[in-house]
């Protein structure tokens, strides 16, 4: 029994860090997965490569059905139920692309988790807080008191790629003038599907600041755990000092878990993101801003 408290400390060490292992290997695959699509963005030449330009005609836009609830507490909390993409019209392309016009598959509306091919409709930020904010305070009323029923209300929400903004589309071009998409795998073992990235901002620009955000935070983690673990082997052995380790430990538990399941919700791609908004009565009806993630 001499040793049975070592034991116990060395045991409650090893649970920590194995959760911590498991944390860290899947924000690294997430950090991976996201260097992949970035290496496919920067190609500068050849057929398939990130095209920008203006889009013309029938806007691809991403249709989302949500579901509104309210308690009367003078809020709703709206949360994505389904969402449907479509495609169509043409891109004209900018100075760093070819020049004339390039016609974008015209397709049925089409779910993003079709088996054999996705449509990727990333809308700007600008364009979704558009779209998510509560239009003007009748609007409000008339959706708070009918979202009171138990069923809640439906509404649907459509995010259209918006014809005076600049467009990048990252697909392959065919011998007719069209762009298709690409064969894509992001993952080791992930099986490689046709993607049509349409985005309403430059996609690189969104992929280096996760990328960024996940590195430091991965960083972050290794360098706490590593620094408690170090106060907890201070001498004398269960110390004052040594005792404050393992309580930082506890702590670090107890916190690295859901902060590992918000990098993941955080770094998901705008067309995997589950939307949600919440909506208040303010003098201005503006609504608040988008939130990425589970409306809870």
């Amino acid at each position: 029994m001499t040793f049975a408290r070592e034991g116990m400390a060395l045991v409650g060490l090893l649970i920590v860090g194995m959760n911590t292992l498991l944390i860290s290997l899947d924000v690294l695959s997430s950090y991976r997965r996201l260097g992949r699509l970035g290496r496919l963005l920067r190609v500068k030449s050849g057929k398939v490569r990130l095209w920008q330009g203006k889009l013309e005609g029938y806007l691809p836009s991403l249709r989302l059905s949500q579901v509104g609830y309210s308690r009367g507490e003078g809020k709703v909390i709206l949360q994505e139920r389904e969402r449907t993409s479509t495609l169509g019209g043409t891109v004209q392309l900018g100075p760093e692309g070819l020049g004339g016009e390039l016609s974008l598959p015209g397709t049925a509306p089409m779910r993003l988790d079709a088996p054999d091919e996705s449509l990727w409709v990333w809308p700007s930020e600008a364009n979704l807080k558009r779209a998510f904010a509560c239009p003007e305070p009748r609007t409000f009323e008339d959706l708070e008191l009918r979202a009171r029923a138990a069923r809640g209300v439906e509404r649907e929400v459509v995010l259209s790629l918006a014809s005076d903004e600049s467009a990048y589309v990252l697909g392959r071009l065919t011998a007719e003038g069209n762009l298709v998409p690409v064969e894509v795998a992001l993952g080791r073992a992930e099986k490689a599907r046709a993607v049509l990235l349409v985005a309403g901002a430059d996609p690189r620009k969104w992929v280096r600041a996760q990328r960024f955000r996940l590195g430091l935070s991965l960083l972050g983690i290794a360098l706490v755990f590593a620094l408690l673990v170090g106060v907890c082997f201070v001498p004398p052995a269960f110390g004052a000092i040594s005792q404050a380790g393992a309580l930082g430990l506890l702590l670090f538990f107890l916190l690295v878990q859901p902060f590992g399941v918000y990098l993941g919700e955080a770094s998901r791609m705008p067309h995997e993101a589950i939307r949600s908004a919440v909506w208040k009565p303010s003098p201005k009806a503006s609504g608040e801003p988008l939130r990425v993630g589970s409306a809870r």
